[in-house]
């Protein structure tokens, strides 16, 4: 199936766009809340980042729980709205001389939870809004690959805009790219509907607990799907021991003052990024259980051709090879969590998996501070790679389950 397809369905095509602005906005404020904090606490900046992932960590054990019982159109109209009044409030402060570093975990920790709501509501969404199975994995496809697509159209637009606004201002791009998600989903009312919840849905904290455990030992019986969220485990925390910190220095040491071939080479991930989502999105699935777990190898190997590149075009050339490990293994996770579980689940699956991937960044955030301190820099980066190459072989001896996308 050609996996541009769905956008002649003028609801996928709202919701792409909307997608697409959003996660360009994101570009602008994930690079402008590192910069302000480095500006205000140096390297102590790191720990923003860790507290996000923690946020989310504990957000998404109960936000899955809620999503599946709230209605799922005016979930993510919220969540975005919320982070659109958060998104504000840095400029705001700047303008009046206040800004402390406890105002951006603030916000960095209220926009993470507001995503921790986002994500799942509109995954609980999806078999409601695209009904037939095979056009609801290119739709998966299109909208996974917006965020990665984002990764080069932001990064072309960031060079610009410094030009003309410090990056305290970038908020304000970021808040109108939430308002956009937010009127983008506006008129779906009907194309939403809402799902409800299992009658037999508990209540209270103690009870949305027991349905969180509940999904909890669902995944955990589907051999596939386990297999797949101990690979996201470890991806997560080999991008921010390789990508976040590890490229950085590799760079540095290989070719000392040249800033901008670090976003070079991150470009060419974002290119071969789109280009994995095209390919993925287009493929009968069938053969979507061995792509799956073949991601860990495509994105282990390259990794480890990053650790031996002499030069910035064969980072770049290892750097997009490894960017195919990242659609290989999410879209055919969203196809599995799709298929094997009623809509009222999704939102507590996805859930969990988000709870999986904060796990693996910080993880890797603790890892990445401890090894490069006395390590070689090379040696890291091909450990983990090799990691990753031997989890990949693992997996498509242990994990394929040809039932599992029948």
């Amino acid at each position: 199936m050609n996996v541009l397809r769905p956008l002649a369905r003028p609801r996928v095509a709202l919701i792409w766009a909307g997608l697409l602005v959003s996660a360009t906005g994101d570009q602008f404020y994930q690079i402008a809340l590192v910069w302000v904090a480095a500006d205000l606490a140096g390297s102590a900046a790191g720990y923003l980042t860790a507290a996000q992932a923690l946020c989310v960590c504990a957000v998404g054990i109960l936000s899955g729980v809620l999503v599946d019982r709230w209605d799922n159109r005016r979930t993510m109209m919220v969540a975005e709205g919320l982070r659109l009044v958060a998104m504000l409030v840095i400029p705001a402060l700047y303008a009046l001389g206040l800004l402390s570093m406890w105002h951006l975990y603030l916000v960095g920790v209220t926009a993470a939870a507001c995503r921790a709501f986002y994500q799942p509501a509109l995954q609980a969404s999806m078999p409601g809004l695209v009904p037939d199975a095979d056009l609801r994995h290119a739709t998966n496809s299109l909208l996974d690959g917006t965020r990665r697509f984002a990764r080069i159209l932001g990064a072309g637009m960031i060079g610009t805009v410094a030009l003309i606004l410090p990056a305290e201002h970038f908020f304000l791009i970021a808040a109108a790219a939430c308002l956009f998600t937010v009127l983008s989903v506006l008129p779906l009312a009907r194309a939403f509907g809402h799902t409800p919840p299992s009658t037999r849905a508990s209540t209270g904290l103690r009870g949305m607990g027991q349905d969180f455990l509940e999904v909890s030992r669902l995944v955990a019986r589907n051999r596939a799907l386990n297999w797949s969220l101990a690979g996201s485990t470890f991806g997560n925390a080999a991008w921010v021991l390789v990508f976040t910190l590890g490229l950085v220095l590799h760079v540095q040491a290989v070719l000392p003052g040249q800033i901008g071939a670090y976003g070079s080479i991150m470009a060419a991930y974002g290119v071969g990024n789109v280009a994995a989502t095209l390919v993925v999105g287009s493929l009968p699935q069938r053969l979507l259980p061995r792509v799956m777990f073949a991601s860990r190898l495509f994105y282990g190997g390259g990794i480890v051709l990053i650790a031996f590149a002499p030069d910035v075009t064969t980072m770049a050339l290892a750097a997009a090879f490894a960017s195919f490990g990242g659609p290989m293994n999410d879209i055919p996770f969203l196809a599995l969590m799709q298929r094997h579980f009623p809509a009222r689940q999704i939102g507590r699956v996805y859930a969990f998996r988000m709870v999986v991937d904060s796990a693996g960044l910080l993880a890797g955030s603790l890892l990445s501070a401890a090894l490069y301190a006395d390590w070689p820099v090379p040696a890291v980066i091909a450990l983990t790679g090799i990691v990753m190459i031997g989890f990949g072989a693992l997996a498509l001896w242990r994990g394929v389950d040809r039932e599992s996308f029948s």
